[in-house]
């Protein structure tokens, strides 16, 4: 009977940790696979939240433009993502301007 508690307690704690383990693999392989793969022009996003343009790809360290202008020099291994398409910018020529009396 203990020794049917004692495995149930060990199930407990490795099952979750076993499931876990295998989602921060699926994750890594897929950051992994975004590292491999970027090419000048990607928009990419790196670990410590810095969203830009890559400018230069050539071996480990890459050139990323996050203002314009501004390139900077980032680690390969800093990419987490390929950035998600940003919203159209708002300019002075691609709006419409309501008149107080038109609300």
């Amino acid at each position: 009977m203990q020794s049917l508690i004692f495995l149930g307690l060990i199930l407990l704690f490795f099952i979750p940790s076993f499931l876990m383990m295998r989602k921060q693999r699926a994750h890594q392989a897929r950051v992994d696979e975004v590292q491999r793969t970027v090419a000048v022009g990607d928009r990419v996003v790196t670990g410590a939240g810095f969203h830009g343009t890559l400018t230069n790809v050539d071996g480990a360290v890459l050139g990323m433009e996050i203002a314009p202008g501004l390139v900077v020099e980032i680690e390969r291994a800093a990419i987490l993502k390929k950035a998600e398409p940003s919203a159209p910018t708002i300019t002075e020529g691609n709006f419409h301007r309501v008149e107080r009396d038109e609300l």
